[in-house]
């Protein structure tokens, strides 16, 4: 039998309550999640996490999460297309991103 729909909240609150840890409210994880794609994805393997959050767009979840310093802005801008390794990296998170998702309740 397929238990009823439950909010995120009480799905996050109820998993770190059994893991005997602080309660972060989901924005604060998506907040995460984005600066984690920021610094690893490419331009469309953001485009496929924003979709994950429940964005059409990344410019959605770009605009909504962790703005960009001037400071960091310029570093970007001189570092483009120097970070091709960031690729590599992208499958294990991913992996350990479907573990987290296969170990909290249905």
């Amino acid at each position: 039998m397929r238990r009823p729909y439950r909010p995120i909240r009480t799905i996050f609150r109820e998993a770190f309550e059994r893991a005997g840890l602080p309660y972060p409210n989901p924005h604060s994880f998506r907040e995460t999640i984005v600066a984690l794609g920021r610094e690893i994805c490419t331009v469309k393997a953001m485009q496929g996490w924003a979709q994950n959050l429940g964005h059409e767009s990344a410019t959605t979840t770009f605009g909504s999460y962790g703005k960009v310093s001037p400071a960091e802005q310029g570093e970007l801008v001189r570092n483009a297309g120097k970070n091709r390794a960031a690729d590599d990296k992208i499958d294990r998170v991913l992996a350990m991103l479907g573990e987290v998702k296969g170990s909290l309740p249905a």
